[in-house]
């Protein structure tokens, strides 16, 4: 019969060992290649603890890494994980190279870990059986940048924490993964026993050092009115166009993306899984939606766009969208027939040889747009309209527009775009501050760049002048009213040194006559 030892470590080497509890303080502990130590218990490594593992450490219980480094090194071993339902924790993450699940059980993260090895090639394992690896709101990386180097038979990771307990995420270092090169992210739901994986499949490879990129998941409430809560961090609502709520016709379960260490991203064709739940009705789903009609949108913090396709497999419950190269934080799946809204892209006017202004704005798609109106405004609260730019109705495509102002008033005028609706509802965008000199006038300012204050020279023939100063965002921070019968000499002095450095914009007014100069605040 076998004993096991209570272990606890001064110095170890290891060839073929049993413990029923094993602590290691402040020692490096050794297990030699083709050696195999077994723990019915937990493992916990404390103080300064290291772990050279060239074999196999075979452990039932707990894994708790206290130490103060990532307990494995370079070591390329292996940890089985054998244990009904263990944890990953400690106050350090720990590096495991070859990590193995085995059994039915629940294997939850306490710690952020990674697999796949330190060494200067990682190539280690994640292997999961028929368990589960929780990630309970911690980060699971793998450092190996083969397509395999995750497997499964049953099992799968469970991402499903919602972002007020903050993503179960698991991050991949593809690295600049070949074409062809198809990674799965193995990811599932323990209470239904759905896997629902997502696929990340290299179309053109990207340029970077130590590239990744990382996925959690989560399902929502399905029953609930709206249905589609908790929102991911930085979305507030899925009110549609027409001001609605969206909820019905949008899928239960959102996706979290993150890309970094690229200087050219790669290119993948992305596959979703979903369960039935999360959109029939007849599932207890409150949506409304048709399963063949569901299509991928993501959301960049602000706007909601539509890649170029997506494609619907009702047997597989998947949808798959082609040459992504843009990954927004947040993705879920909706309705074609009522999708989430596509905003404004982008909105600017600039003024050209000081004689006209360019008002250009972007679509990345329109939703029943009848047409645009163009605004303007000289105190940027009261805005008439200046003109009229026809949209593009109902369109999932990129449009650019423009607009030129050519008799635009001098000085700083304001401008806005409105877009309206065929049903007559409209809405309006940010405001854009355009600056139009005028260059009759024999004005001087001095010193340029000031410090403490700015002398102003005035033309003899200003009268009742108001003088106003812009900081680079186009706001009054100075006002005076000043009548030419007040002033002994043509000067005046402007007191500037309590400005910050900077640029700013200098405005003289007459009833008939404008003059800017920029000018420059330097301590």
């Amino acid at each position: 019969m076998k004993k096991y030892l209570f272990c606890v470590l001064l110095f170890f080497v290891c060839n073929n060992s049993f413990c029923q509890l094993l602590t290691n303080n402040n020692v490096s502990l050794t297990i030699t290649n083709g050696a195999q130590l077994t723990v019915k218990g937990n493992i916990l490594n404390n103080g300064t603890s290291t772990i050279n593992n060239s074999g196999t450490i075979d452990c039932s219980g707990d894994w708790l890494n206290n130490s103060t480094n990532n307990c494995f090194g370079i070591s390329q071993g292996t940890v089985i994980l054998n244990g009904n339902n263990q944890n990953i924790g400690g106050s350090n993450t720990t590096a495991f190279n070859n990590l193995t699940v085995v059994g039915i059980g629940n294997k939850k993260l306490l710690q952020n870990v990674s697999v796949g090895g330190n060494y200067a090639t990682p190539s280690g394992i994640l292997s999961i059986g028929a368990g589960f690896i929780d990630l309970n709101s911690q980060m699971l990386t793998q450092n190996n940048s083969s397509n395999i180097s995750i497997s499964r038979s049953t099992g799968y990771i469970i991402s499903e924490t919602s972002a007020l307990l903050g993503y179960g995420i698991l991050q991949w270092n593809i690295s600049n993964a070949t074409t062809g090169t198809n990674f799965i992210f193995p990811f599932g739901n323990n209470l239904s026993g759905n896997y629902l994986p997502v696929n990340f499949n290299v179309t053109t490879a990207g340029i970077g050092t130590n590239g990744f990129i990382s996925i959690a998941t989560y399902p929502t409430a399905t029953n609930s009115t709206p249905n589609n809560l908790p929102y991911p961090t930085g979305l507030t609502s899925l009110i549609n166009n027409g001001g609605v709520d969206n909820s019905p016709n949008t899928l239960d379960r959102y996706w979290i993306f993150n890309s970094g260490n690229y200087t050219t991203v790669p290119t993948s064709d992305l596959t979703f899984t979903y369960r039935d739940s999360e959109w029939d009705l007849s599932g207890g789903s409150t949506n409304t939606l048709n399963e063949s009609q569901l299509q991928t949108q993501s959301n960049n913090g602000s706007t909601w766009t539509t890649p170029p396709s997506g494609i619907a497999n009702t047997i597989s419950n998947s949808v798959t969208v082609n040459n992504v190269n843009v990954y927004n934080p947040i993705w879920t799946l909706s309705s074609s027939s009522s999708p989430l809204p596509i905003e404004l892209l982008s909105f600017d006017a600039k003024a050209v040889d000081n004689k006209k202004v360019v008002c250009e704005w972007i679509t990345a798609s329109e939703l029943n747009n009848d047409y645009f109106e163009v605004l303007r405004s000289k105190n940027g609260k009261q805005f008439e309209k200046i003109g009229q730019v026809k949209g593009a109705g109902t369109s999932q495509q990129l449009h650019n527009y423009s607009f030129v102002d050519l008799s635009p008033s001098t000085g700083i005028s304001y401008y806005q775009l409105r877009q309206v609706d065929y049903d007559g509802k409209s809405s309006t965008g940010n405001i854009k501050a355009v600056s139009i000199n005028s260059n009759n006038l024999d004005l001087f300012v001095y010193p340029n760049p000031a410090t403490t204050h700015l002398n102003i020279i005035f033309p003899e023939e200003l009268e009742n002048v108001t003088l106003r100063l812009f900081n680079s965002d186009g706001a009054v921070i100075i006002s005076k009213n000043i009548f030419s019968n007040s002033i002994d000499t043509p000067i005046l002095i402007l007191d500037v040194a309590n400005l910050s450095n900077g640029n700013y914009l200098l405005e003289l007014q007459s009833i008939k006559k404008v003059f800017q100069r920029k000018i420059s605040i330097l301590k």
